[in-house]
């Protein structure tokens, strides 16, 4: 890749920088505006401040619309962009095509047990005004050959077989793939590639007015994400229902901008005392998918990896009566359905749904830790400190898989 050489800056260049670093100052001071901030609980603002200016950059300045790749590591990852709380279960991937091109994406499904990809007219480092939904496509229900691989066209005129429509009007399109894993040790995910079928690559070589102008996207990237995802869901649950209690966040803003139409969300804004636990009971939990994970207070995922901070309709077990219980606590209380907070005292717990049948209901209360016994059923398995060393080995190893390490 060639990049223009800038060296001392022309006064327009100049200029850019400027209103960058202002800008990049004005989202500082809201992060950490955050009556919280200052708080232990409010450690995280340090990182969501460093990360999303990584992440605006990867979006940014390092897609190629022209040469698209579906990225994993660009955003979402787990070990390094925990921001939006992204789900535990899924493998992201997001390639950035120009509306007017015509595009061949292909692979094998392989056995995750859901796969769907989200067509956007433009991201979050476009104009708000630019955003919305063109469609979304559910791989299993493709064609597919012989040996299990399918061929997808990506357009603007429609096309036999598998095909989905690209705005023209826009460079920026979107195609969004989310992948989910129930049983994290025997599902794989699928191989997704794409090229571009039509027209000529483009230079390489940015010049001085297309980085102005990438500057300002990876801007609109931050003020996007930080001001709509990274706490203001958390917050605005907790301002309107507690703590400790689920409720739906709102959404209207973010139709056209990504969330996903076939996922219900809940949030929970917790407070829990080191000697606590908070215990949940969710009843007609009834989807094709659905998960739930533990957070910070400005919407970064807890490590996933290392710590069983989520679980999902595979791994949970429900009791015999249809209820689900849940242990959310610091401390390892001792039984399977246990979301660890990773020593949080005070973050968030999100709930989601995919193509739910039944609105769930929910029942939570702070319980003492020496008090768990009197509320859970007496039938409740118990797992030792061996075993869920074990169980922790083997869902990191299933959890790297997944993405590549």
């Amino acid at each position: 890749m060639n990049y223009l050489s800038i060296g001392a800056c022309s006064p327009v260049m100049e200029s850019a920088w400027r209103e960058y670093q202002s800008k990049i100052e004005d989202l500082r001071q809201y992060i950490y505006s955050r009556s919280y901030a200052a708080s232990p609980e409010g450690q995280g603002a340090h990182y969501l401040f460093l990360e999303i200016q990584a992440v605006a950059f990867n979006v940014e300045m390092g897609c190629r619309q022209y040469t698209p790749r579906f990225f994993m590591h660009l955003l979402f990852e787990p070990t390094m962009y925990p921001w939006t709380s992204p789900n535990a279960d899924l493998l992201y991937r997001k390639a950035f095509v120009d509306g007017k091109g015509t595009y061949r994406i292909h692979g094998t499904r392989n056995t995750s047990h859901m796969l769907l990809m989200q067509i956007i007219r433009a991201y979050w480092n476009d104009p708000v005004s630019e955003m919305s939904q063109l469609g979304e496509i559910d791989f299993d229900e493709l064609e597919f050959g012989p040996d299990g691989s399918f061929e997808i066209i990506a357009s603007p005129e429609p096309h036999s077989g598998n095909w989905i429509r690209l705005d023209p009007t826009y460079d920026n399109n979107c195609l969004l793939v989310r992948e989910a894993f129930n049983d994290w040790e025997a599902e794989f995910p699928s191989e997704l590639h794409i090229e571009r079928l039509d027209g000529q690559l483009n230079r390489s070589i940015i010049t001085e007015t297309e980085f102005i102008e990438r500057i300002r996207g990876a801007v609109r990237f931050m003020e996007w994400t930080i001001g709509q995802y990274s706490m203001t869901y958390i917050e605005d649950v907790i301002e309107r229902v507690g703590w400790n209690t689920f409720a739906s966040p709102q959404m209207a803003t973010h139709k056209e901008a990504g969330i996903n139409p076939l996922t219900q969300y809940f949030f929970l804004g917790f407070d829990i005392k080191p000697d606590e636990a908070l215990y949940i009971e969710i009843r007609d939990l009834d989807a094709h998918y659905w998960g739930i994970q533990s957070s910070n207070l400005w919407n970064e995922v807890n490590d996933y990896i290392d710590h069983q901070s989520s679980l999902n309709g595979f791994q949970i077990t429900e009791d015999e009566d249809g209820i689900v219980r849940i242990v959310a606590c610091a401390t390892d209380p001792g039984v399977p359905n246990w979301i660890d907070t990773v020593g949080l005292a005070k973050g968030a717990l999100l709930l989601r749904l995919q193509k739910a049948l039944k609105v769930p209901t929910f029942r939570t209360s702070i319980v003492k830790l020496a008090q768990l016994n009197h509320v859970l059923p007496r039938t409740t398995k118990t797992i030792t400190i061996h075993e869920r060393r074990q169980w922790l080995k083997r869902r990191r190893n299933a959890g790297l898989r997944r993405w590549g390490y």
